[in-house]
């Protein structure tokens, strides 16, 4: 990426090196994050952020050892207990 002007690229650094992400992740997501709030997302931005968002949940750790089942409280015939 090639910026003219030495504050703005000052600034990129500084973000950059604050968040400890390459100069330009923090440039494409400054812009992301600016578009989010001046404009209507695309279907497509939409379906980026909630599989974004899904990914994060998978990472989580799971704080339960019980199975889905044994939360919902079903029982061996599928119905709740």
């Amino acid at each position: 990426m090639n910026i003219a002007s030495t504050g703005i690229d000052r600034l990129a650094d500084r973000l950059a090196h604050l968040t400890g992400k390459e100069v330009e992740t923090t440039v494409a997501r400054v812009i992301e994050e600016r578009l989010c709030r001046v404009g209507v997302p695309s279907e497509n931005d939409r379906r980026e952020a909630l599989q974004e968002s899904l990914n994060r949940a998978a990472r989580m750790p799971a704080l339960d050892a019980r199975s889905s089942d044994e939360i919902m409280d079903y029982g061996p015939d599928e119905l709740p207990s």
